[in-house]
């Protein structure tokens, strides 16, 4: 998981692939390293979702 975090320092993530869901505009996941929002860049690709709005975050479930 050492290589995921170094990964991770330079904003390319890989998804916890059961958390990722579509909501309308673009897929929105848990990242498998360090466990921020990310969202779908293109096929392959994520980024950090740097600010979560309503439409975009992720269901808080309790």
């Amino acid at each position: 998981m050492f290589l995921g975090r170094i990964s991770c320092i330079f904003n390319s993530h890989k998804p916890v692939r059961r958390s990722v869901e579509w909501n309308g505009e673009i897929h929105i996941g848990k990242c498998r390293a360090c466990d921020h929002d990310i969202r779908r860049v293109r096929k392959g690709s994520w980024r950090r979702l740097r600010k979560p709005d309503a439409k975009t975050a992720l269901p808080k479930f309790n």
